[in-house]
Formats: structure tokens, C-alpha cells, sequence
């Protein structure tokens, strides 16, 4: 990571922290808390600079402090108005009330639902038909950021999402205007897609290279890699010889998949080498879910911070952002 990184963290730390406050943690997480953080945060990057002989830059001055700020969380630079409204302004605590002004905004709305449904559909950046399947996606997103939904929450209701075979799980029908359901078809509604990519997007670990073979330079093996997409064995397409996919259901007892082209049989397995206590009809995604999000998760919680932190400087703790391994060591472990 360059000395140029480290040494401007000053401007926009309180932003990430803010903004990492508002979708993960409750309505009431207060400002003082994001301050506390932001604190220890500069304490570890100052002992840093120190340590690798590195003179942090100047202060960012007010006006590269609003544009910087508002391309990040609103995704546009702001007004002549309310660039020359700021400026004026000679109160000590006027970034911080940019910030929350700007992440009690619409265009914060906007702007982090295409952030988040980028993240989930990738597939809509470059697929036609996942495309025309984001609008009720992005609905979906953006009424949990106006209601400032926990973030594991979020998570949780997007894996646990039911798929009952009825018109309202196609992504297509106007009956699902504000739902979740494209995250399940824009992958084909496969095991295999939805293990890749859970794995990435909430862990932030590239199982897939252990899809056909145990993976070459990490731990992971091929039997780990099915025994996970195995939480997903029991979705499947209604219309499975459609070009489209369209409505999907799941069979909620099955939990467990053939590895292609052997005999072996894989019953659902966490990537901790775990099995859940299976309940009776309770959905195998759920299970997934609850085990994904939970506190006690090593992987969750900063796959979710490097995310962010690769959002607002441009490249994670760790990166690429969504491959923790081994051999690919984050550039300040303290943090």
C-alpha cells in the first residue's frame, strides 16, 4: 500500500466510519462512538507512517474535503450552493455534520443501492438479461437503507429469502417490484454460482478455484468447496429447459449434492469443517445464514470493513478486497 495512502487518511477517516456506522450497526450508534473509532484507527496508521519514516500530508483543505466526500457517499459532487454554503461556514464540527447530512440523503440512498446491488449482481453490469432483472433488486436495497437495516440483517433476510415456486418468485412478474429474488436467478438459481458467490461477497473468500479440483495454492479442497454449495441444494428452476430463468422453489430437506463427474456425495457442510443441528423444514439457507452472520464468524465482519475500506480508498486492507488467504496478507493486520 503507498506512503501516498496511508499519509491522507485523515480526510475522509470519519467518513468511513460514519458510513460504516449507518449500515451495520443501529439507529442509535451515536457519533461519539464513530469519533472513538476513528481515533484508534489514526493511532494505528500514525504508528505506521512513524515506523516506515513516512511525514503524513497536510490536513485536506475544506473543498477537496466536499468533493472527496460527497463522490463517496452520494456518488455526485455537490451544488455551487452548497459547495459555497460549506466553505462559508466556520464551525468546528462542519465535516461532521457533512457527513450526516449527506447519509441522511437520498442520494446516499441512490448512490449505495447501486454500491450494494453491484456488489450482490455483478452480473448486471454486463448481462442483459440479469440487467433487466436489477430494478426491484435495487428497491430492495434501498427501502433497508432507508430504514437503516442492520447490515448482517440485510444479509440474512437476502439468503433466507423464500422461494416458494409461485409467480412472485419470478423476477420478471411486477409482483416482485421490491425483492430479492434476482440475487437467486441472475446465478441460475446453481448451487455451485450461489456457493461462489456468498463465499466472496460475505466472507470474503474465493472458494471457486476448488469447484473442479482442490485449489493450487490455498487450503480449500474440492469436497469443502461442494459440502458448502450444498446449503443450496435444494433450489432449483420450475422451467429448467427455458432460456430465461424465471420461477424457482426449494425442496427444504434436501442438503446434500453428487460432486459432478465422481460418485461422491456431500452433505451440507460449513467452511469451518461444521454441520448445523438441521431443524425439520427449515430451509438449509438458513442455517447458512445464521452461521454466516453470527458474531462469533471470523470471516464476516472484515470482509464487510475491507469492503468498505476499498470503497473510499480505492483498494482494501487486503486485496483484491474479496480473497483472504494465507499468501495474501493485509497490509496493516492491526487494523
Amino acid at each position: 500500500m503507498s506512503h501516498r495512502f496511508l499519509s491522507r487518511w485523515r480526510c475522509v477517516a470519519s467518513v468511513v466510519v460514519l458510513a460504516s456506522l449507518a449500515i451495520t450497526l443501529s439507529p442509535q450508534a451515536k457519533a461519539d462512538d464513530a469519533q472513538d473509532l476513528a481515533a484508534r484507527i489514526d493511532k494505528h496508521l500514525e504508528t505506521r507512517c512513524k515506523s516506515d519514516g513516512v511525514t503524513p500530508a497536510e490536513r485536506s483543505d475544506d473543498a477537496e474535503f466536499l468533493r472527496r466526500v460527497s463522490l463517496h457517499l452520494g456518488g455526485t459532487i455537490p451544488p455551487v450552493s452548497e459547495a459555497r454554503r460549506f466553505l462559508r461556514d466556520e464551525s468546528p464540527d462542519k465535516r461532521e455534520k457533512l457527513v450526516n447530512g449527506l447519509l441522511d440523503g437520498s442520494q446516499y440512498l441512490t448512490n449505495f443501492s447501486h454500491f450494494w446491488r453491484r456488489v450482490m449482481i455483478p452480473e448486471g453490469n454486463t448481462d442483459l438479461q440479469a440487467r433487466a432483472q436489477l430494478p426491484g433488486f435495487e428497491a430492495w436495497l434501498r427501502q433497508h437503507l432507508a430504514k437503516n437495516t442492520h447490515y448482517d440483517a440485510l444479509v440474512k433476510e437476502l439468503l433466507t429469502y423464500p422461494l416458494s415456486g409461485d409467480r412472485r418468485t419470478d423476477p420478471f412478474q411486477p409482483a416482485n417490484s421490491i425483492a430479492p429474488i434476482s440475487f437467486y436467478t441472475t446465478k441460475q438459481a446453481k448451487p455451485e454460482n450461489l456457493a461462489a458467490a456468498t463465499s466472496r461477497m460475505f466472507l470474503g473468500l474465493r472458494i471457486e478455484c476448488a469447484q473442479c479440483h482442490d485449489h493450487p495454492v490455498d487450503t480449500w479442497k474440492r469436497q469443502q468447496f461442494w459440502g458448502y454449495a450444498a446449503f443450496f441444494a435444494g433450489i432449483e428452476r420450475l422451467n429448467p429447459n427455458q432460456d430465461f430463468v424465471g420461477e424457482v422453489k426449494e425442496l427444504y430437506d434436501r442438503r446434500e449434492l453428487t460432486i459432478p463427474e465422481t460418485e461422491t456425495v456431500v452433505q451440507a457442510t460449513l467452511l469451518d469443517g461444521t454441520s448445523p443441528q438441521w431443524r425439520t423444514r427449515v430451509s438449509s439457507r438458513r442455517e447458512l445464514a445464521d452461521w454466516i452472520t453470527a458474531k462469533k464468524n471470523p470471516f464476516f465482519a472484515r470482509a464487510t470493513v475491507n469492503r468498505l475500506w476499498g470503497h473510499f480508498f480505492g483498494v482494501g486492507i487486503v486485496d483484491p478486497i474479496d480473497d483472504f488467504t494465507a499468501t495474501n496478507r493485509p497490509s496493516h493486520p492491526e487494523l
